[in-house]
């Protein structure tokens, strides 16, 4: 039982994480008439790719505080392909980068608690 309340906690995860992908490419195509590309009044990439970085944590304050030095070391370094996605002027473009900050967030802080660094 235990399995499945896991497999579904995943799943509530990754559903609020696409869902809100989805909300924040509708509305940065909206702002987009009025705001510039990636204004710095959007947010709503940030706190999808933060999401990501602290997809599917215990609960314990310090995992949720590396999630966000972890994400946002990312997303300002730009390492990797992000700068990429950073550069091109399109809706989907503004989420991208950050969800692959998220990502690779994700990646590192699950190792660092995989093996007992954090």
């Amino acid at each position: 039982m235990l399995h499945i309340a896991k497999s579904l906690e995943y799943l509530f995860y990754l559903s609020a994480i696409i869902l809100i992908t989805l909300a924040g490419v509708y509305a940065i195509k909206r702002v987009h008439k009025i705001w510039p590309h990636d204004d710095n009044k959007i947010v709503i990439d940030e706190i999808a790719g933060v999401w990501i970085t602290a997809c599917c944590l215990p609960l314990n304050w310090q995992y949720y505080l590396w999630a966000l030095i972890l994400f946002r070391f990312f997303d300002i370094i730009k390492p990797l392909g992000i700068k990429k996605f950073d550069q091109m002027h399109n809706d989907w473009s503004v989420m991208l980068d950050d969800l692959l900050a998220g990502l690779y967030g994700f990646i590192v802080l699950q190792g660092l608690i995989h093996f007992n660094i954090i």
